[in-house]
């Protein structure tokens, strides 16, 4: 199954890049957005963040995978509809 991926900015706009099936997709499209952008990524980190949990962006309606890549203030998003769905999805990191 694919995923959207999304990117946040640093006001919370968020806009597809890709769709995503596994880990390495998402870790490709991430690396592809960076470099066309020429920001350089010094380290890559996720979370799941469970539906009804409340974040600075207002509290999640889904379960959600957050990747930070040291920016500070913008992320890269996937969003699933189950908490299982969100651990598949990370199962398939190699």
């Amino acid at each position: 199954m694919k995923y959207k991926m999304y990117f946040s900015d640093s006001r919370d706009r968020r806009r597809e890049i890709a769709e995503v099936q596994n880990m390495d997709e998402a870790f490709s499209a991430i690396k592809e957005f960076c470099d066309a952008r020429n920001f350089r990524i010094y380290y890559t980190r996720f979370c799941i963040i469970p539906q009804g949990i409340e974040t600075e962006f207002g509290i999640s309606d889904r379960w959600v995978v957050n990747f930070d890549v040291g920016s500070w203030s913008e992320f890269f998003l996937i969003y699933f509809d189950t908490e299982q769905e969100a651990n598949q999805f990370l199962d398939t990191m190699k």
